[in-house]
């Protein structure tokens, strides 16, 4: 599918990353079953680096590892920056406690939040991490919470929009 978003010309593409059992990262939405053999980090990255697209790392947690575990965020990092890649990937996250292992091990990383939180203790993590762009649900959204989010300079991506008329009256 990476390799399709590609040669479809997609800007970008997102991934699910965590390890995996051994301690690899690998892109899998759900936790890597015995005998599962999920792309690993760097194939994912491989294929963004080769069609040119922004790689857009969505960083998900196990069971007992969390709520952030201190290794990911820099292992991710870490491969990114091998690579040299991190100007063209965007690492996104749904947990507070992750957002300052982001930032204390790259000052360049590209961070996007994902939440449907626009209160102030959001806004103040946007501005004290340099968040990027804040991720939030179509269902919950509305034009008074993505306001407060671009009148603070941040910028909005809205996910699960399923028609065109539900993108309009978000917008609204």
């Amino acid at each position: 599918s990476y390799r399709l978003a590609g040669e479809k010309g997609f800007w970008g593409c997102e991934a699910d990353v965590r390890f995996d059992a051994n301690g690899n990262l690998v892109c899998s939405h759900n936790t890597v079953q015995k005998g599962q053999n999920p792309p690993t980090f760097e194939q994912y990255l491989d294929i963004c680096k080769e069609y040119g697209m922004t790689a857009i790392i969505d960083l998900k947690y196990e069971n007992g590892v969390g709520p952030a575990d201190p290794y990911l965020s820099p292992a991710v990092i870490k491969t990114i920056e091998e690579k040299g890649m991190i100007n063209s990937c965007i690492i996104q996250t749904n947990n507070t406690t992750d957002i300052p292992y982001i930032r204390q091990t790259s000052q360049d990383a590209r961070i996007w939040y994902l939440t449907d939180n626009t209160g102030d203790k959001t806004i103040q993590i946007i501005n004290d991490y340099n968040i990027e762009c804040v991720n939030i649900r179509a269902g919950d959204s509305d034009s008074t919470r993505i306001k407060r989010l671009t009148d603070n300079g941040t910028d909005v991506c809205v996910w699960n929009v399923f028609t065109k008329e539900s993108k309009n009256k978000k917008l609204q």
